[in-house]
């Protein structure tokens, strides 16, 4: 425990000096995130008493997610895995160890397919067609997208606003090109605001004025549209649960569960969170430095 908050000591000296306290410190509309620190505490009851704290830094570079380190108190000693690679401005894949999935383009650098596998020697293979600038076919394949017999398992279409925003999907069953039930879905100032399902249901939801600092990263790493056409069957499925990181802006509920330092520029520098459980609770600080 005390090597640990030794290090806890050491590291906010180092990182104060990346982010400034002065007057006349500027806030830009968009800024450069230079990483940001995840800590957690984690105080149990049972089966006995004990604290467990953890550490982690995200790096980024180009306001892009890269990379991952991790501090171990008993030997002071920092590990640091790289998860996201890129060819160019392009993310060409993601490997954390347990999991992998790689991106492929076509000539006009949309995304073409992607292919999932993980540790248990499950994959997943996805195609993208482009009907038109606003209209996607999303297909899982039994293959990869350029083996000359892979096969169409299912197949999600797919309708975008010019903001790159879902606004209808739902399954090609029968593979005729035609949907055959629908989701509509309906966004103000880059948040989903309302989503009207195919069997019936219907939700809501509001947003503070807090940008959401995940959903700026992954939208720079991913690409807006991408992020959101891999996830066609959430969109295009029976049900429907909003993705955090799918809207600029946090929601109410969220925002009002936790404590937040707000910068004049609607990001925020940092969050806390306390979660409360049978047998202890965690508390967990997430902060940002920018360039």
């Amino acid at each position: 425990m005390k090597t640990l908050q030794v290090f806890y000591l050491a590291m906010a000296t180092v990182l104060a000096s990346c982010s400034s306290d002065d007057d006349n410190e500027q806030f830009p509309a968009n800024p450069n995130i230079a990483f940001y620190t995840m800590s957690s505490t984690a105080t149990v009851t049972l089966p006995q008493p004990n604290v467990y704290q953890g550490y982690m830094r995200g790096n980024i570079v180009n306001n892009k997610f890269f990379s991952e380190s991790f501090f171990n108190p008993a030997t002071f000693e920092e590990s640091t895995i790289q998860l996201f690679h890129y060819t160019g401005d392009l993310l060409t894949s993601y490997e954390t160890g347990y999991t992998w999935e790689s991106y492929y383009y076509d000539n006009q650098q949309r995304l073409a397919a992607t292919t999932f596998g993980d540790d248990t020697m499950q994959t997943l293979y996805r195609r993208f067609i482009y009907q038109s600038d606003t209209q996607v076919f999303a297909e899982i394949l039994t293959q990869p997208y350029d083996a000359p017999d892979t096969q169409i398992l299912e197949r999600y279409v797919l309708t975008l606003d010019g903001n790159s925003n879902i606004i209808a999907a739902g399954p090609d069953n029968d593979l005729d090109g035609t949907i055959d039930q629908v989701n509509h879905f309906t966004y103000a100032n880059g948040n989903l605001i309302s989503a009207e399902l195919y069997n019936g249901s219907a939700q809501t939801h509001s947003y503070s004025g807090v940008v959401n600092n995940f959903s700026v990263l992954s939208d720079n790493t991913y690409g807006k549209q991408n992020a959101r056409l891999m996830q066609a069957q959430l969109y295009g499925g029976a049900s429907f649960y909003p993705k955090p990181e799918h809207n600029r802006n946090i929601e109410t509920q969220e925002f009002e569960s936790g404590q937040y330092e707000v910068l004049p520029n609607g990001y925020y520098r940092k969050s806390f969170r306390s979660y409360q459980y049978e047998g202890g609770h965690t508390d967990a600080t997430c902060e940002f430095f920018f360039q």
